[in-house]
């Protein structure tokens, strides 16, 4: 069998996708196949050979940002904000400013949000068994006991999970000093006993998960690699079915006349249907970025 010959070049496939008149990745999805030479994937077949992104490749203007992360960080300076809240409500000021930065500059120089916001960079204990001598000082004996005493020492970090993950990290119970409980190993078992104590929401789970001391504290993490779907799934509840495309989450937006990110978050309750995080739930059906997500739609 002959192999199928894509355009060899990314203006060559942008000139044939601009005939056909497509104007989304959600309908380039659908109508690639109207011209063999077109691939599936543009932004891999064409990662490098001039691939910009999917709105330059749809023949959609773009927004320039800067293009590294000590620029962008002049410009927060410039505009002096000073948290991550005040940054999503005020960003815009500068059209230059991407509304992620974390995920825009990952690859171009990302430090962290204290280093873009101009803060200075706590200077925390640099390894897991120098964190665990401070707690075992402090008598800290419990996570919810570590959440509301761990700036009695400014050392600490606020989630030693993530900071000391690749550093030695174990579990928290690690960190107390604790023998490690023999949970329920698998998501299917947790679940069977979550039912057989007939708890019904995040906020029981909490208060009563130690009535059997098989269950995680945090069984999203615990079951993360393990078949953890959901919280609602988990308590045997039906779970949200989400719009099917992206086109169609861009419509239900436009219905309930949402325009930003922090309204977004707001008021995505206001449809059952919506996504806490749509820029994960469609990652892989046709999401391009937040800016062309509050965009006009199609009727």
């Amino acid at each position: 069998m002959q192999k199928l010959k894509f355009y060899p070049t990314y203006e060559e496939a942008k000139r044939a996708v601009a005939v056909r008149n497509i104007k989304s990745q959600a309908e380039y999805k659908k109508r690639y196949k109207e011209d063999p030479r077109l691939p599936s994937e543009p932004n891999s077949t064409y990662a490098n050979k001039g691939w910009i992104n999917w709105l330059d490749f749809l023949g959609k203007p773009t927004k320039v940002f800067y293009p590294t992360f000590e620029k962008a960080k002049r410009a927060v300076a410039v505009i002096n904000i000073k948290s991550k809240d005040e940054y999503q409500e005020r960003y815009k000021e500068d059209p230059r400013l991407p509304s992620n930065p974390n995920i825009f500059y990952k690859d171009k120089g990302w430090i962290g949000s204290l280093v873009f916001l101009g803060k200075p960079i706590p200077d925390l204990y640099s390894t897991y068994k120098e964190a665990k001598r401070a707690v075992k000082r402090s008598n800290i004996k419990s996570q919810d006991e570590y959440k509301k005493r761990y700036k009695e020492d400014p050392r600490l970090p606020s989630n030693p999970n993530k900071y000391y993950k690749d550093k030695g990290r174990i579990d928290w119970f690690n960190l107390f000093g604790k023998p490690i409980p023999d949970l329920y190993p698998t998501y299917k078992e947790a679940k069977q006993a979550v039912k057989r104590l007939n708890i019904k929401n995040q906020i029981e789970y909490h208060k009563r998960h130690k009535e059997d001391p098989r269950l995680p504290s945090t069984p999203y993490a615990f079951y993360k690699d393990k078949g953890w779907i959901g919280w609602s799934d988990y308590f045997g509840k039906p779970t949200k079915v989400f719009y099917p495309t992206y086109e169609e989450l861009k419509r239900a937006i436009k219905r309930l006349n949402i325009k930003t990110c922090t309204e977004y978050h707001k008021r995505y309750k206001e449809d059952p249907r919506l996504p806490s995080n749509p820029h994960k739930y469609y990652k892989d059906k046709g999401w391009i970025d937040f800016f062309d997500f509050f965009r006009k739609v199609k009727k």
